[in-house]
């Protein structure tokens, strides 16, 4: 039975049961099994139905265990089951029960169960549950809860926090990664690594604020799927049609790019470069403008040529008088304000004088140099008519010989055509078979392409797979190696191979004899139901062989009577016989009985049922005062 309760105990671990250390199930504590059963129950269920604690109450206690009874009996539990089944569990109504709950959990629990588990996916498991237990309440608002408290459980005895606190803004700031840390076949310079070692600050310290920590760092991996997504889907669809390898194609993609960039920035020169000399020009064409029309300095002028002179020249020159008033000295400097207000009039008038004239001066050359084009098509078109008609004229003083000659030239130039098309016919049917040739040559090179790209894309999408189950393989031989250390390395595993093979040559040996007392059994009860057969048939024979003489011979009459008191003397001892082997049986069924009923621990089970029933009076005693007191 070690075996089967190292089986269930390990199921009962793998559905999230509280189980420490080394447990079995004579040992179990009442709460870890009720807390097993529970979780086997709702497992079948599908719900979460039943708590999977036990209250403090006595009373609260029984209705636990009366819930889970019935429950077990809804599910067609065949033994007798009750509150005491858990209450005052024993080890063998504690091994049938859990036997049959086991035995009861649907495929995938089962197949869950059968999976080596580490922390990580007990606590993912944990999680789903509850989410799911959750989504199975009904939603309250938050201001019908006290402080966000919510009660759960058949008597409220459980409660948990509902709600969200501390919400910000999804806000989140680039972060620095290093490259190729997980990955030791990765290209990285020593700088790189050095920069990664002793200068790149954690991840949780780029961001400004704690907060902004997630964000960043779900922008971040977002980030780089999306790259990988994109440049796998670029690889599949451009990369090998493209006959390159990855990173052929990547140097390529790399100087189209940078190719791209040197054109745009070669252009963007040019247009500066054109927009600055256009600068100039207008400059240029300002300076002529600096000094029209202002004549002789002003007074204004000379006061701050006198303010920012150097001390040098400032000893030399003698100081402009101060004016007599500050009135004087007010209405000069708004005297030159006017006047170069009317300066700055003047110049802004003739500034956009001078642009309509150069958008005029713009628009003539346009035409201009469009009436210049069409000009020149024009002449070029009466030259060639010239130089045609100035050779017809040269040749109209001899027009017999030189007709004579342009017949001769005629002739000789469509035969020179003939010829010329009988070898381009000969010439062109050539090319066209080649032609011909090279095209179905491309058709089968370009359908072998195809054939190929499909294959390497199946292929590529068998290596994933097989990355993905060896990454998951890996994984569960990290587990598997894991708990192996764990395990106690003095048994091995010869021992246990053996003592499986003892106990597969003890099964074969006691099913063997089995089968003999079996046989033997029906051929006693096979001769048995033979001699039954002969003795009533020769008792019946003898019956009327003596009953027809009876009546003649006295002695027949007394030998039918002492027949029939034999007959029946015999059938009181095989009915004697028969009662005694049912005797006997019962005897070792009460005997059974009582070795069961020895192990179910009756004494303790017994202790503990008054000191529950001491508690309960108790209980009851104070809620009667209670009562009372309320009352009063």
């Amino acid at each position: 039975m070690e075996e089967v309760d190292n089986i269930i105990l390990l199921t009962l671990k793998q559905l999230g049961t509280n189980v420490e250390g080394e447990v079995t199930l004579k040992d179990i504590p009442t709460e870890v099994f009720v807390e097993g059963c529970a979780r086997c129950v709702n497992t079948i269920n599908g719900d979460d139905a039943l708590p999977l604690k036990m209250p403090r109450g006595m009373s609260a206690q029984f209705r636990c265990g009366t819930s889970l009874a019935e429950a077990c009996k809804a599910l067609g539990y065949p033994e007798d089951i009750g509150y005491n089944t858990f209450l005052y569990s024993n080890e063998t109504d504690s091994r049938r029960l859990l036997m049959w709950l086991v035995e009861r959990l649907p495929k995938e629990a089962a197949d869950e169960s059968s999976e080596v588990l580490d922390p990580t996916a007990l606590l993912r498991r944990a999680v789903s549950s509850e989410v799911r237990r959750r989504l199975g309440y009904f939603w309250t608002p938050q201001s019908t809860k006290d402080g966000s408290v919510s009660w759960r459980g058949a008597d409220n005895s459980e409660w948990h926090l509902e709600g969200a606190r501390e919400l910000h803004h999804f806000h989140s700031v680039t972060a620095t990664l290093p490259v190729g840390a997980g990955d030791a076949t990765a290209n990285v310079s020593k700088e790189s690594k050095r920069y990664f070692e002793k200068f790149l600050a954690p991840v949780t310290s780029q961001p400004p604020s704690y907060r902004d920590v997630n964000s960043s760092l779900l922008e971040a991996n977002a980030r780089e799927y999306t790259a990988a997504q994109e440049w796998e889907n670029e690889w599949n669809s451009f990369g090998l049609a493209s006959g390159l390898s990855a990173d052929e194609y990547r140097a390529k993609k790399r100087q189209r790019i940078r190719q791209r960039m040197g054109d745009k920035l070669k252009l963007a020169l040019v247009r500066s470069e054109d927009t600055s000399r256009a600068d100039s020009d207008m400059l240029t064409f300002l300076a002529g403008f600096e000094d029209t029309g202002r004549g002789e300095s002003t007074s204004f002028q000379n006061r701050e040529k006198l303010q920012f002179a150097n001390e040098d020249d400032a000893t030399s020159t003698q100081e402009v008088p101060r004016a007599a008033t500050e009135e004087e000295l007010r209405a000069q400097r708004e005297a030159e304000i006017a006047e170069l207000e009317a300066e700055l009039e003047q110049l802004a008038h003739g500034i956009a004088s001078m642009e309509s004239e150069v958008k005029d001066f713009n628009s003539n050359i346009s035409k201009l140099s469009s009436q210049s084009a069409e000009q020149t098509a024009a002449n070029s078109e009466r030259e060639d008519a010239y130089r045609v008609r100035k050779q017809v004229l040269d040749l109209l003083p001899d027009a017999d010989e030189n007709i004579a000659k342009l017949e001769s030239v005629v002739d000789a130039s469509g035969k020179r055509l003939l010829t010329l098309a009988a070898k381009w016919e000969e010439h062109r049917t050539k090319l066209i078979a080649e032609y011909r040739k090279l095209k179905a040559l491309e058709a089968t090179a370009q359908d072998e392409t195809q054939q190929q790209l499909g294959v390497i894309k199946r292929l590529r999408e068998e290596m994933k797979q097989v990355a993905e189950a060896t990454k998951a393989k890996e994984a569960l031989l990290n587990r598997l190696v894991a708990e192996y250390e764990k395990l106690n390395k003095d048994v091995q595993r010869s021992a246990y191979t053996r003592r499986t093979l003892e106990i597969v040559r003890s099964i074969s040996k006691q099913k063997a004899d089995i089968d003999k007392v079996l046989v033997d059994t029906r051929a006693l009860q096979k001769d048995i139901n033979q001699l039954s057969d002969k003795l009533s048939r020769t008792f019946t024979v003898t019956d009327e062989l003596i009953f027809k003489d009876a009546k003649k011979d006295e002695a027949c009459r007394k030998a039918y009577k002492f027949l029939a008191q034999l007959h029946e003397g015999c059938g009181l001892l095989v009915h004697t016989v028969e009662q005694t082997g049912s005797i006997m049986r019962e005897i070792r069924d009460l005997e059974e009985q009582i070795e069961t009923e020895t192990h179910k621990n009756m004494g303790e089970n017994l202790k503990r049922l008054s000191k529950d029933f001491k508690t309960i009076k108790k209980e009851n005693t104070s809620l009667i005062a209670q009562i009372k007191g309320g009352s009063s």
